[in-house]
């Protein structure tokens, strides 16, 4: 036996942020969250400014991220939810909503602060959703997003674009995605019923 040991120091692997249901507590990071997200449109869509700002201003101010509405829209609702990604460090730095919609439920306000883009935080909350969405016997998960990096992001996801479409009267440069996630086989689904 060697009394000779030698302890290598531990190695300090990258602390991974914990995905958690979101409080009203976090409401104040999730709308600067809004905030920034919105503001990154700006690259897609140049010359719209004000109606980007009146967009997350108005989710922020009366929509379902307000402090008014927030409880009702996601923490009261058996198949709604709302989590967030929020590392030791740095405080809340990703968030995203599930909302019901028939069968399927809406995912809504995805959002990772540009620091911690490339760290795959949102792929962590979309599983966050997924699974909870699963759980609760949610048939699929669609979104709309005018992002074209959050649609490349979704399809990465699993998510499969269903439509494509300009905005009447929207900027000719700006196109709108709808995106759907299939969680069961609705064919399967029907049969068993």
């Amino acid at each position: 036996m060697c009394d000779d040991v030698h302890v290598l120091p531990p190695v300090d692997a990258p602390l991974v942020p914990a995905v958690r249901g979101a409080t009203p507590d976090d409401l104040p990071a999730v709308h600067g969250l809004i905030r920034e997200s919105f503001a990154a449109l700006l690259a897609h869509m140049p010359g719209q400014r004000e109606a980007l700002e009146a967009a997350a201003e108005g989710a922020i101010a009366d929509g379902d991220i307000s402090v008014a509405r927030f409880e009702g829209e996601f923490l009261a609702r058996r198949s709604a939810g709302f989590w967030v990604a929020e590392h030791k460090d740095d405080g809340v730095i990703g968030c995203i909503g599930l909302k019901p919609d028939g069968e399927d439920a809406e995912l809504v306000r995805m959002a990772v602060a540009s620091a911690a883009r490339g760290q795959r935080i949102g792929s962590r909350l979309v599983a966050a959703l997924v699974e909870f969405a699963r759980a609760a016997g949610v048939a699929g998960v669609h979104l709309t997003t005018g992002n074209p990096d959050a649609a490349r992001f979704y399809r990465r996801e699993g998510f499969a674009v269903v439509s494509e479409f300009q905005i009447p009267d929207g900027p000719p440069e700006l196109k709108v995605f709808r995106m759907r996630l299939a969680l069961r086989d609705d064919a399967a689904e029907r049969a068993v019923r």
